[in-house]
């Protein structure tokens, strides 16, 4: 009896441990609820706005001439395109199955799919994009003195590396 005591109160301790993993079908239909395949569409109009404001932040007020400007131009274009070609969803779906179904129980996926069925849940993932954009746009403010200081701060170990040959 009180082995069976001890074994139920480990049991009890590891919790969600011995849960089921949810099966691919269920993580599918989260992905499907969640609209990630959506999701990563938009992230891609993200990822080409990003490269554009960090490429205006890196010219710090240099006007590069014609030929530049035409080269920095396409340059977001090219990345974004080979960014869409290898982040495929066909190549990215199965990844993010496998992954959910590492972390998260049957009953987790099963909730989050409820979730995201609701209004609040859909107006979530409609609102995303936005809300990625902005946080990204607003946050843009700040590399301009991190860079700065990532450069002092290589300057240093560089100067230091020197010093210690």
């Amino acid at each position: 009896m009180r082995i069976f005591a001890v074994l139920l109160a480990a049991w009890a301790l590891a919790g969600g441990a011995f849960a089921a993993a949810p099966t691919p079908l269920s993580v599918d239909a989260m992905l499907t609820a969640t609209r990630a395949e959506k999701v990563l569409d938009s992230m891609f109009t993200i990822f080409d706005q990003s490269i554009r404001q960090g490429m205006a932040a890196s010219l710090q007020g240099q006007t590069p001439n014609a030929e530049q400007q035409r080269l920095l131009d396409a340059l977001p274009g090219q990345l974004a395109q080979a960014f869409r070609e290898e982040m495929t969803w066909a190549r990215l779906r199965p990844i993010y199955v496998r992954v959910y179904q590492e972390i998260f129980t049957q009953d987790e996926v099963n909730a989050i799919t409820a979730f995201y069925k609701t209004p609040a849940g859909a107006a979530s993932i409609d609102k995303l994009p936005v809300v990625l954009q902005k946080s990204m746009t607003e946050s843009q403010a700040l590399m301009g003195p991190m860079i700065e200081r990532f450069k002092t701060i290589q300057q240093k170990v560089a100067a230091d590396v020197q010093a210690a040959k």
